[in-house]
This record gives C-alpha cells, structure tokens and sequence, in this order.
C-alpha cells in the first residue's frame, strides 16, 4: 500500500467544524502522516486539534490566531523521533524520525507571501543542519515554479529564483515529476479570480526514485486543495539476533555429565 503523506493549508482550526472537515479528509485519503499550514491555534488552545487516530503531533505557533504549522502521526505507524524543531514564529516544523524502520526528515511549511526565496533560504539553513534520511519538504510555498503551467492567469508570475534555488537544493517536486506537462492547481484567489498551484512536495532524489504517486485533491471547505504523496514502503527489517547457546549451562556438573551419557550424531 505504501507510506502516504498529506498537505494541506486550512485557513485555520479555530472552529469544531473546520476540525472535523480535517479529520475526515486526512481518514477518507488514508494517510498516515499529515502535515498542516495555517492552524491559527494558539499554544495553549493545541490540544484542540488531538484526534485518538493521530496522537502524536508537533505543532509550531506564532502570537495571535495566525500562521501555525503542524505534522500527525497515525497510530499504525511504526515512528520514532529523532529530533525536531518548531519554528517560533509559526512557519515551519522539521521533524527528523523513523518511520517504519526507515530515516525521514519531514518538513511542513507555510511560506509567507512576499520574499520566498529568502525564506526558503533560511529554511533550508536549519535543515541541513539536522537532516538525515530522506528529504520531504511539504506545504504552501506561495509560489509557482513554473508560471506558464502553474497559475491560470497570464499576468501572475512568481520569482523564478524559488525554482532555481531548490533545484540547486537537490529537491525536485514530485507532482510536476510525474505529470510533466499537465495543469492541475491547488489554490484559488478570489481578487485575483486566478488559480495556482503553489502546495508541493519537494524531495530529494532517492525520495523520489520511491514515489509511487502524487494527488491533488478538491479544493473544498479550505481555500487550497489537499494534496497527498504515497511512497514505496522499503522496510529495512531488523536482524534476528545470532542464537547463543546458555553457556552458564556446563557449569553444571550434572549437565555436563548427561551430556556426556548421550551417544554423539554425526
């Protein structure tokens, strides 16, 4: 079945509603990491967003009820933390982890929506600084790589430096990957009645050699579409441990003397 990721901004989770619209979406796709921009949660109001399907959760705040990002981890799979860090000012959060036996760093990110690439600059700072394994980076970017396929209007352009900057990262979006001349978007802007596909998923080249597929789903209760990965599942199964026989057994006289007794099989 694989390991299947999903991203998506939800203009906050103040409401039950809105809570519960996220749930759905994260169960109906199956996934088994979810990673969220944009929860406006305050600290103290986090426990809010706790489901018994995804216990574990490392969220980002900022002051007020904006920004805010997070990533879920379903009870089905094997995880272990490794490290993590959760950006002070509600942009980010870096999770180094093993997930079913393998070494992951994720990413969730919500990037602000001017000076992109000097936010991906500083983000890819810290995360080089803690990465291991593969490389997921996920979330709204607020930036199209490729204009002339990835926004609806001819007048929106984005900073062709983002585009460039992550190819020299080694990060290579997935979707675009595997649909490379197809238009699809994931966020609508209604001053600008223009569609965008601005929520990606960046990997790194190993990480994408295991990328079984890439969705974009509805855009829905949210303003932006969820979008899922799923990965080819590579366990790295654990070695039995090499069977020893008890030697404190023939420090025993008796057991000794009984081994003796027994006639020898060649």
């Amino acid at each position: 079945m694989g390991l299947k990721l999903l991203s998506l901004n939800v203009k906050g989770l103040n409401c039950p509603q809105k809570r519960s619209y996220l749930w759905s979406e994260a169960l109906a796709a199956g996934a088994d990491i979810l990673c969220v921009q944009e929860s406006h949660l305050l600290r103290e109001d986090a426990f809010r967003v706790h489901h018994r399907l995804f216990p574990t959760i490392f969220h980002s705040h900022y002051h007020g009820k904006k920004r805010g990002t997070f990533i879920a981890i379903k009870n089905t799979v094997a995880f272990s933390p490794i490290s993590s860090h959760l950006d002070s000012s509600g942009r980010f959060v870096i999770l180094v982890c093993s997930i079913n036996n393998i070494i992951y760093t994720l990413v969730s990110l919500y990037a602000p929506n001017t000076h992109q690439l000097t936010f991906l600059r500083i983000l890819l700072r810290k995360v080089n600084t803690l990465k291991q394994g593969k490389l997921i980076l996920c979330g709204d970017f607020n930036s199209t790589l490729f204009p002339p396929l990835d926004s609806s209007s001819p007048t929106r352009r984005n900073d062709s430096g983002v585009a460039n900057f992550l190819k020299e990262e080694g990060l290579l979006g997935v979707w675009r990957a595997q649909h490379s001349t197809e238009r699809d978007y994931t966020y609508f802007s209604p001053p600008h009645l223009s569609y965008s596909r601005i929520d990606l998923f960046m990997v790194d080249q190993t990480t994408l050699l295991h990328a079984i597929s890439t969705h974009i789903g509805l855009i829905k209760w949210s303003d932006h579409a969820p979008i899922t990965l799923t990965l080819e599942e590579q366990y790295q199964a654990q070695r039995a441990p090499i069977w020893r026989n008890n030697t404190y057994l023939f420090n025993n006289p008796k057991n000794v003397e009984e081994l003796s007794t027994h006639e020898r099989i060649f």
